[in-house]
């Protein structure tokens, strides 16, 4: 198994640049067609090993909530316990136990902290990448390009 962080892949990311793309003085980032499929399957690498380390800091990070919540919920129980809030004890027959209290301590802490972690979708296409009707053999006559070109 190989350790990821962000420095390592940074620098996987500044070498996929510089493997594939050149910079073109006043026209942008261009690729040369004939290496497009070495680049798209490093590319398709890249996003597996960058969506991997997302999910592990997603975990790393409910963890530490999860952890954070336990902590404070031990430490707020007696105050909790001394006066309830009135919205422990509507549902409440008797007065709650202190396992009752505790979890819905618990429970408001988790819905306050706001837990649960979506990792956000990473888009590693270049903002001004020619449009997806395009195909490789068309131009895109008309058009100012914006982007990435390639040439063969």
């Amino acid at each position: 198994m190989m350790k990821y962080g962000e420095v390592l892949l940074e620098k996987e990311r500044q070498k996929i640049e510089q493997d594939f793309l050149y910079k073109v003085h006043g026209f942008g980032v261009v690729i040369f067609r004939s290496r497009r499929v070495a680049f798209d399957q490093r590319i398709e690498q890249f996003k597996i090993r960058l969506d991997d380390y997302a999910k592990a800091i997603a975990q790393q990070i409910q963890a530490s909530a999860e952890a954070t919540i336990t902590s404070l919920a031990a430490t707020l129980l007696p105050l909790v316990t001394k006066n309830p809030p009135a919205r422990y004890l509507k549902s409440a027959s008797s007065t709650p136990t202190s396992g009752e209290l505790r979890q819905q301590l618990v429970d408001d802490l988790r819905n306050k902290f706001g837990i649960t972690v979506k990792t956000p979708p990473v888009d590693l296409k270049p903002d001004n990448q020619q449009s997806a009707g395009n195909t490789a053999g068309q131009s895109n006559k008309g058009e100012e390009s914006k982007g990435s070109t390639i040439w063969r």
